[in-house]
């Protein structure tokens, strides 16, 4: 029973490449982010907004743990601060494989820049402010992202490619 568990910053093809991931391999991909509004039928900004962060970040790991209670093998695609909070990295580590989802800071930035409109976190930041956030941001959330059992450097296409075709899980033997 397979339970991949997919990390990285934000912005870093988590979801996308847990999609296609999903497809190849013929599990389940859930999304934890999207998991949470639905458990609390409202968007992850209102959560923030209404009731704080470390209301959050206490039904992230709830959640989390739910997920990973599953008798049942899948692809998850974690929020980018995930596994940053409590114990959820060892949590992730613990019950699944966990593969972090690498980028630099140049090309998150990049990336993001054409995505601010759809991520509140970001969406009011200048882009010189941008850029400096990100490389801040990465390099503290870097500690818990390289306790990974798994890194894979997503800017190497073939690598990519790979990834997401389910062939480069082989060489690692999940």
């Amino acid at each position: 029973m397979e339970k991949i568990i997919l990390i990285g910053y934000m912005g870093c093809g988590k979801t996308t490449i847990g999609s296609a991931l999903s497809k190849v391999m013929n599990l389940d991909f859930i999304d934890l982010d999207r998991y949470i509004e639905l458990k609390q039928h409202m968007e992850i900004t209102d959560i923030f907004d209404e009731k704080g962060q470390q209301y959050f970040r206490e039904l992230e790991t709830e959640c989390l743990k739910e997920i990973l209670d599953k008798n049942c093998g899948f692809i998850l695609s974690t929020g980018g601060g995930s596994p940053c909070y409590a114990q959820n990295m060892n949590l992730m580590n613990k019950n699944g494989v966990t593969i972090y989802l690498k980028m630099e800071a140049k090309s998150l930035y990049y990336r993001l820049k054409s995505q601010k409109s759809k991520r509140p976190v970001i969406a009011n930041l200048a882009d010189d402010v941008l850029e400096k956030y990100i490389e801040a941001h990465l390099k503290e959330r870097e500690i818990f992202y390289k306790k990974s059992q798994i890194i894979i450097d997503i800017e190497n296409e073939k690598l990519y490619r790979d990834l997401t075709q389910g062939r480069l899980l082989k060489d690692y033997q999940v």
